[in-house]
Formats: structure tokens, sequence, C-alpha cells
């Protein structure tokens, strides 16, 4: 048998058996849901909006971005992780404390059901790279739809509580190659 025809198939069994689950009707107490769309793009394109000026680290428009997710932590549910959303903390050449740069990290959890174990880590940065004369570089893709996927994922585990501990994550600083 050709070779083309055996991976076809494959990956025609492949997307029926998808096509099944996912379709599936839910037994027992897990009911699949799926990520409200308009929500993740309204999200994605609140923090890609020219407004928001590419959200550069340590700007005013960083500091409305973080607002923004905070907001949607808080509307998330997601707790506090150590008493804060918000984690300050300083990055930049280690020899050089005046150019160091204060980046500040958004971090929330959902307690699992089972105390202790393993922790699981969901993040997405929100910066992105600085304006350019007349160029914004508004970041859709890289990152404000990770962060709004971040946010979508944490609904989801609010009304489909995990078995063990989830830190969700939205970190300054990426663009100035933390990462």
């Amino acid at each position: 048998m050709n070779k083309r025809i055996i991976i076809a198939a494959g990956l025609a069994v492949i997307a029926a058996v998808a096509f099944f689950l996912i379709r599936a009707p839910a037994s027992g107490p897990y009911k699949p849901k799926l990520a409200d769309g308009d929500r993740v793009l309204a999200l994605t394109q609140a923090l890609s909006t020219d407004d928001m000026r590419g959200r550069e680290t340590e700007t005013p428009d960083a500091a409305a971005a973080r607002a923004l997710i905070k907001e949607k932590f808080v509307s998330a549910r997601l707790q506090a992780y150590q008493l804060a959303y918000e984690h300050a903390f300083m990055h930049g050449p280690l020899d050089d404390p005046a150019g160091q740069r204060e980046g500040i990290n958004l971090i929330g959890r959902i307690d699992g059901k089972t105390p202790g174990g393993p922790v699981m880590v969901i993040s997405a940065h929100y910066d992105h790279l600085p304006v350019d004369g007349d160029n914004i570089y508004n970041g859709a893709d890289d990152n404000a739809s990770g962060v709004a996927a971040l946010v979508a994922i944490a609904e989801w585990f609010q009304d489909n509580p995990p078995d063990h501990t989830i830190i969700f994550a939205a970190l300054d600083a990426e663009e100035t190659g933390l990462a």
C-alpha cells in the first residue's frame, strides 16, 4: 500500500476519534465547556489596541494592561498568590544597578482538591515591544492572545476544580529577554 494512503487513513482515524470525543455527550460529573470565544477575542483586542502602545515594561501602557489583566483575574475568581496579585522584580545587568528595570508579574491561583502534591503553572507574558517612532507593535499574537487564553483556562478550571493547585502567571519583561 502507498505510504501516503496509509498516512491519510491514519489521520482520518485520528480525526474521527477526536471528533467523537469532542462531540461525545458527557457522562458523570464532567461537563465539557468551551471557552467563550467572544470574550477571549475581546480581551485580545483590548490588550492589543493602539491605546496600549505595545505594553512595554515599565510604562503607563504596561500598567494599564496589568490593571485590565488583574481585573480579569479577580472576575475569574483566582486567589491572589501570597496575598497579592502583583509581584515586582528587578531585571537587567547585575553589574550596573542603574541599568536595572522593574517588572511586575501578576500571579493568581486555584487551589486543588488534594492539598500538597504537584502544582501546575500556566503562564503567558503580557508585555510587548516599545513604540518605534510612528510604529506601534500591538502584539495581538505576541502575546495578548496568550494572556486571553490564560484567563479562559482559569475560568474553565473554576467551573471544573482541579485535583492539584494551579498557578496562573501573566509575566512582564519577556521582551527584554527574560524568557
